[in-house]
């Protein structure tokens, strides 16, 4: 590709789920995307869907941006998609910003 940026497609279902409750395809894939890299691009549409930070999709999209990694560890780019990012209220823009600001901290 143009960006010579490693691509993936992952929906936000599947992030949603728990490992056990996946075809092994997606574990793979998921196991996969978990190896820091610093030439990848995570991509996120309707990412409305990750404003609550207690949910098993949010805690699955931090882990791939490796938000909670230590310093040094790669990071991937990450580009955050969605329609309705103040569906109700400042406080669903502000999680979904969190989202990016541990990863670029």
């Amino acid at each position: 590709n143009v960006f010579d940026l490693s691509v993936e497609i992952v929906t936000h279902g599947v992030l949603r789920r728990e490992d056990a409750h996946l075809s092994r395809d997606n574990v793979q894939l998921l196991q996969q995307l978990r190896t820091p890299r610093e030439d990848r691009l995570i991509i996120v549409d309707e990412c409305h869907h990750f404003r609550r930070l207690d949910t098993q999709g949010c805690m699955s999209l931090k882990e791939l941006l490796h938000s909670d990694a230590p310093v040094g560890t790669p990071k991937p780019f990450a580009l955050l998609l969605t329609a309705t990012p103040v569906s109700v209220g400042l406080k669903n823009l502000n999680a979904l910003l969190d989202l990016i600001e541990e990863v670029w901290a």
